[in-house]
């Protein structure tokens, strides 16, 4: 006890050890067993939650790429039924064009008979515009002389 006595440590060493057991005991039933519990339900949710994201992660990427290959799909698709109706409006296009031209055609064939007709008039009203002419003059110069 002389050893305890010069060290400074006095009768009460026994008293504060069991103070600090004491509060030890409350501390551990009251403080830390309720902050492990909740530090290791954190824990698990948390590992939880990194298992139910990587599997939400792998569900996205599988959707991204079924959308991608539908996207795609559809964009052939799209193509597709372009072109068709390219070609579809083409070819009405060029069956308008044929009945343009053959409308053309026939109003050429039409103006070139009109055209022969009137020449055709014209040479005879000429014909006869000369002879009656040559008949006045004719008379003219008769009826002078």
């Amino acid at each position: 006890m002389s050893l305890l006595q010069s060290l400074g440590i006095d009768n009460t060493v026994i008293l504060q050890f069991i103070i600090a057991a004491f509060s030890l005991a409350v501390l551990s039933a009251f403080v830390f067993s309720p902050f492990q519990k909740a530090y290791s339900e954190r824990i698990k949710n948390t590992h939880g939650n990194v298992a139910d994201s990587e599997e939400v992660l792998e569900k996205i990427q599988i959707l991204k790429l079924n959308y991608e290959s539908r996207l795609k799909e559809l964009n052939k698709e799209i193509n597709n039924i372009f072109e068709d109706q390219k070609k579809i409006a083409l070819s009405e296009q060029i069956k308008t064009l044929e009945e343009i031209r053959k409308q053309i055609e026939r109003n050429k064939s039409n103006f070139e008979d009109q055209l022969i007709k009137v020449r055709a008039k014209y040479e005879a009203d000429k014909e006869n515009m000369v002879s009656a002419l040559s008949l006045q003059i004719f008379d003219r110069l008769i009826s002078k002389g």
